[in-house]
């Protein structure tokens, strides 16, 4: 019964063929949409050898319950579309299951693959933070796994009688993913705060910090007894034999000092282990020394040169007095700890050690900076650590992009020294080293890991703190603080009112040293000093803290303030109504023991004052503000248009219609953007599949010539330098596309933070357009002037190809020797044999050689040929993009001269379907990897 497509027997140990082809299909889908192998299989999709499933749920498993009461503790975001998920599966399987006719076996193919992906929602999508870059790939993996599914299975999984299915099933879950789970994600991610940003720097930059020491450690290490469980905690405690011979030598010396460094002491405190009297006491150092560790990279002079530091030069030479020694010299001493390496690779090697040293310096320097930004980040928040501090932050951003190139390009430079002195010692020679530097290579795919996870951070940290978008925050804070504290004003009044409390009207004017005004009305802020001259009660100083900030609205009314603050103190909070805006007020309630403790809406206060001294000019009139505003339409505040004076009504409705139509329009241009930027995705396919075709294979470089100059002698015209030309167009090619790829995504990138940043999204899309237009073109003319050089050489080709294969079939006169030219062709080439059929000239047929020649021939004019139809479509890909590009800058240059023109954010997701980073993403990802493949290229 196992071979038809149902499986009939319920005792039966193996699969139906129907089944088989299901869990093959499954595992198949699996393994290509997460990008894992078939031994990264979940429990519930692995086989047995006979391909039986190991896994087998039970009924219990069935019921959406038991897996609610495991989640009960979780806390998340996405826990709610993680039940979604579980409850929509679970609701099939139980009325499948309940089916009179068939309903199934609890290990068959539809069931295991619902329980693995009920087990994902409960375990991995319901506790994950939506901040992170890997569980935004988890959720696409699991959506484009999903696809392949609904899909891609052939008709593999037909419906059932049933009122649910698979299929429709698999439908349900996706729609979570796409309208409930991406968009949070995404949601979430575009508005994480400094804090959590710098807070993943810092702890992916300080992984990368400990692999650089590791890497350090044992690279050129050739000490016996070297420990295998290198970690900064056993480097400073040294409690391992291995390890205090290790660290006592020139090599140690040398990375004790690193890790006695201000910096590393801050990131990696000392242990009490490390403290132990056995242990090795620290290099002393003097005043001079111990500044240098703070202000220089130690092991690195200004020049970028590699230096040994003094301190390890005096404890060298056993004096008080330091001379410079080179790296060469300080590890070419007894006890360097490093294996000795040939003179020429020696140098390059050891300073290059030296220099690294000094690179992980200035790493944990910059890492101990991000750590200071992210403790301001804490009650300063965003915009006090982008705002005053932005452009600092920029430089740190930069700084330690710069830093950790450099260090991964030594690392890769250190380890192929080691790997090519490795190929030149015998098997049985510095077996230490060898045992060492088996170490190194993992370490080195674990510091790219690293800093890899470091580049988004960077980058969102970088755009957070450009000026633009520091106005741009302080905009949509302003306005969202005024309607929270209006909401908050009458909910209270409300509370108050069903309590039967009296509500607090305003609060007394206190004579503020420190006051200032919003230049559009908005919320003072003034600073109430211990010394200001104003009438207190007793009960009034008990209760006051210094250096406190309320932020009041508008002028100060006279009232009762006795009467006033025995409400606030028996309430403890005092509320304010606005006149235009709303306001927010500390209480006065607080203990004069917490001076270190900042409220939310001090530091808030604080950054608008600093933002309102920054921005408000000398001589600027008054503009009034709209009542009520959303935060989400922030981007168009009054202050950044001037508005004419209307006449009458219809010129309202004709500006708003005229308005809308411009939106209307905006959108289209929208649309047209898309498609340009799908166009150049798709250019990927033509790229690669013309790159790949002008390969040839440079071993037939010799055999070439040599075919050429035996051809040659019997008049066949060759073209003896056709391979040469046809390497010179593939590295010509190949300097085209890395130019121009890497212009065009330069252009991709930078333009998917011009559309959303509303203050210069059309005029800074209609600059960017204008240039991308300029590298189109450029890109065509050049592709077009190639393929002019390359048909020449397709035409010698062909006419050399046709000399070949028709010089042995005909009729040759004889020499004066009575050998005819055909003849000593074949007699010429090595290993051929002939077949004549008269002595002294007649009518030859070709041998199996001149065959092969020609059939050679054929072969490269055939990849001529191919290569010619692969590049030809990719020239017609790249004028129909050019088109596309040209489209959409004429637009944007209409539309770029009306600065009131915003895009609405609301239309912008729809646009790009709920999915903007991922649009980009999926469009560029293929033109990254080629850019790879063209600077690998010869």
């Amino acid at each position: 019964m196992s071979a038809w497509g149902l499986r009939l027997n319920p005792f039966s140990t193996s699969y139906s063929s129907l089944e088989t082809d299901q869990m093959h299909y499954i595992r198949k889908a699996y393994c290509e949409a997460m990008e894992v192998g078939e031994e990264d299989l979940p429990a519930q999709l692995k086989m047995d050898d006979s391909f039986y499933p190991l896994y087998k749920p039970s009924v219990s498993d069935f019921d959406e319950h038991t897996f609610m009461r495991k989640m009960r503790d979780v806390v998340g975001l996405l826990r709610n579309p993680a039940e979604a998920i579980i409850s929509s599966i679970c609701a099939y399987q139980r009325e499948r299951h309940e089916r009179l006719t068939f309903g199934g076996y609890l290990n068959d193919p539809r069931t295991l693959l619902l329980e693995e992906f009920k087990d994902w929602a409960m375990r991995t999508l319901a506790p994950a933070s939506c901040t992170t870059e890997s569980i935004l790939n988890e959720v696409r993996r699991r959506h484009s796994y999903v696809l392949r599914l609904q899909h891609g299975q052939q008709g593999l999984f037909q419906a059932g009688s049933g009122e649910r299915s698979l299929l429709g099933t698999l439908k349900d879950v996706r729609n979570v993913i796409e309208n409930r789970i991406l968009p949070t994600i995404e949601a979430e991610r575009a508005h994480s705060s400094a804090r959590e940003q710098l807070h993943t720097l810092e702890a992916r930059g300080t992984d990368g910090l400990m692999h650089g020491v590791q890497f350090l450690f044992y690279v050129l290490r050739n000490t016996p007894n070297t420990p295998g469980d290198c970690t900064i905690t056993n480097l400073q405690s040294q409690q391992h034999a291995g390890m205090k011979d290790a660290m006592q030598s020139k090599s140690g010396q040398m990375l004790q000092l690193l890790l006695t460094t201000p910096s590393f002491k801050t990131l990696f405190p000392e242990t009490p282990n490390s403290q132990q009297k056995d242990t090795p006491q620290p290099l002393l150092l003097t005043a001079e020394e111990e500044a240098d560790m703070v202000t220089s990279a130690v092991f690195c002079d200004d020049q970028a040169k590699a230096q040994v530091p003094a301190v390890l030069t005096r404890t060298l030479r056993g004096n008080a007095k330091s001379e410079a020694i080179t790296p060469v010299d300080y590890f070419g001493q007894s006890n360097s700890g490093v294996v000795p390496l040939r003179q020429e690779s020696a140098v390059i090697a050891y300073d290059t050690f030296t220099r690294l040293h000094g690179l992980l310096k200035l790493l944990a320097d910059l890492l101990v900076s991000c750590r200071k930004a992210r403790q301001l980040a804490g009650p300063g928040g965003d915009l006090l650590v982008y705002g005053p501090g932005g452009e600092e932050v920029r430089r740190l951003m930069q700084s330690l992009e710069i830093v950790q190139g450099e260090i991964s390009r030594l690392v890769t430079k250190l380890t192929q020294i080691g790997v090519r002195e490795l190929d030149r010692l015998k098997p049985n020679q510095e077996k230490a080293w060898r045992y060492s530097f088996s170490k190194v290579l993992p370490l080195e795919n674990y510091l790219a890991h690293d800093f890899g996870a470091c580049v988004e951070p960077i980058q969102r940290i970088y755009q957070n703190a450009d000026p633009v978008h520091v106005q741009k925050m302080y905009k949509q804070f302003r306005q969202a603080t005024g309607m929270w504290v209006q909401e908050n004003n009458s909910l209270c009044r409300n509370v108050y009112a069903a309590m039967g409390a009296a509500f607090v009207e305003r609060l007394p004017s206190k004579n503020p040293q420190f006051e200032i005004e919003d230049e559009q009305g908005g919320p003072q802020i003034e600073l109430i000093e211990d010394d200001a001259p104003q009438k207190k009660t007793e009960k009034d100083k008990k209760k006051k803290n210094s250096n406190a900030f309320l932020l009041e609205n508008g002028p100060a009314e006279e009232t009762n303030g006795n009467s006033r603050f025995e409400t606030i103190e028996e309430n403890s909070m005092a509320l304010v109504p606005a006149n235009s805006n709303a306001m927010v007020s500390r209480s006065s309630a607080t203990k004069p023991n917490q001076e270190s403790g900042v409220s939310l809406f001090s530091t808030a206060a604080t950054i608008v004052s600093w933002i309102a001294n920054s921005k408000k000019p000398e001589n600027s009139p008054t503009k009034a503000r709209p009542e009520a505003q959303s935060p989400q339409n922030s981007e168009t505040d009054d202050e950044d248009m001037e508005k004419a004076p209307m006449s009458s009504a219809s010129s309202v409705s004709s500006n708003g219609s005229s308005a809308v139509a411009a939106t209307q329009g905006v959108l289209d241009t929208l649309l047209l953007v898309r498609q340009s930027i799908q166009r150049i995705g798709q250019l990927s396919w033509g790229l690669r599949t013309s790159f790949h075709t002008a390969n040839i294979d440079e071993g037939d470089f010799d055999a070439y010539i040599a075919l050429c100059s035996i051809y040659q002698m019997v008049g066949v015209q060759c073209a003896s330098d056709l391979l040469i030309r046809i390497r010179h167009h593939r590295t010509r090619l190949a300097q085209l596309l890395k130019r121009h790829v890497s212009s065009i995504l330069s252009c991709v990138l930078v333009l998917q933070g011009r559309i959303v940043d509303e203050n210069k999204s059309l005029q800074g899309m209609s600059l960017l357009y204008r240039h991308l237009e300029s590298i189109m073109n450029d890109f065509e003319n050049d592709l077009d002037a190639l393929l002019t050089h390359f048909k020449q050489s397709m035409v010698e080709c062909g006419k050399m190809r046709d000399g070949v294969l028709t010089m042995p079939l005909l009729n040759q006169k004889e020499d004066n020797t009575g050998v005819s030219p055909a003849m000593y062709a074949f007699n010429s080439i090595n290993e051929l044999t002939t077949k004549v059929s008269k002595v002294g000239g007649g009518k030859t047929t070709p041998s199996a050689a001149v065959l092969t020649h020609g059939e050679y021939m054929r072969q490269i004019s055939s990849q001529m040929d191919l290569h010619w139809n692969s590049i030809s479509h990719l020239l017609q890909s790249l004028k129909g993009t050019l088109e596309a590009v040209t489209t959409v800058n004429d637009r944007l240059r209409e539309y770029a001269r009306d600065t009131h023109i915003v895009v609405p954010p609301q239309q912008l997701d729809y646009i790009f379907e709920y999915n903007y980073d991922g649009f980009f993403s999926q469009s560029t990802k293929d033109l990254e990897q080629l850019l790879t493949t063209f600077q690998t290229a010869k």
